[in-house]
């Protein structure tokens, strides 16, 4: 069937990316119970399709992808774990439901979380030419830059995620060990996606971090 050019827009990944976050903002703001549990305990669905649309726009066979994927996937349970069981790196915190089943008191799928933030903002470290290109892309710091976009966009997450039944603070707020916790374990992660997953300009990663700053940013504002 042939699609009016004027609709067109409506089947890229882009459009849907945004569309996604823009229902999400808008039911956690405004949606009255029980749809607006029902959607947030649909934020394990959320991020399953973020990761699919990121796939869409990855230049490259997706191999590296999937073994970047499934990196997160391990590093990021394993980290929570011992988070959740013993407070180092972040902190005394434990995690609510929004996020789906959990294991051991860690949602199955938050690996997801880390691969999109860590993926998607890596697409945003500048790529010159020149010495300053040679110094933004030697591995340690591409890795610090990256892992400082993380933590800017843990402290957005951080104050709304105890309304969203994110995760909670046995001292109500994040303390700063969790964002030293963040650049650390962001810093290290980054170190292995440069071997894993070399970056690649991805546009669908590439604006699916500015997007999730402005969802978080507009839940901080209106929530």
């Amino acid at each position: 069937m042939r699609v009016d050019s004027r609709f067109r827009f409506l089947r890229g990944p882009l459009f849907w990316l945004v569309a996604l976050h823009a229902i999400g903002a808008v039911s956690a703001l405004e949606a009255p119970e029980p749809y607006r549990t029902w959607v947030l305990s649909a934020t394990p669905l959320h991020l399953a399709v973020v990761v699919g649309l990121m796939a869409l726009g990855e230049p490259r066979p997706l191999g590296a992808f999937g073994r970047a994927l499934g990196l997160c996937l391990a590093y990021g349970f394993i980290l929570e774990w011992i988070g959740v069981h013993t407070g180092w790196p972040f902190g005394d915190y434990r995690y609510g439901n929004a996020l789906g089943p959990k294991w051991m008191g860690v949602p199955l799928i938050i690996g997801l979380n880390w691969f999109v933030v860590s993926v998607s903002v890596r697409q945003w470290i500048p790529q010159r030419a020149g010495k300053w290109g040679e110094i933004l892309r030697h591995p340690a710091v591409f890795s610090a830059l990256a892992a400082l976009g993380m933590v800017g966009l843990d402290a957005l997450i951080e104050p709304v995620a105890p309304k969203l039944d994110y995760w909670y603070w046995a001292q109500g707020v994040a303390p700063l060990r969790n964002f030293v916790g963040w650049f650390a374990g962001g810093w290290l992660l980054q170190g292995l996606l440069n071997r894993v997953l070399p970056f690649r300009p991805n546009q669908i990663a590439r604006w699916t971090f500015p997007i999730q700053v402005v969802f978080f940013v507009l839940l901080n504002w209106f929530l």
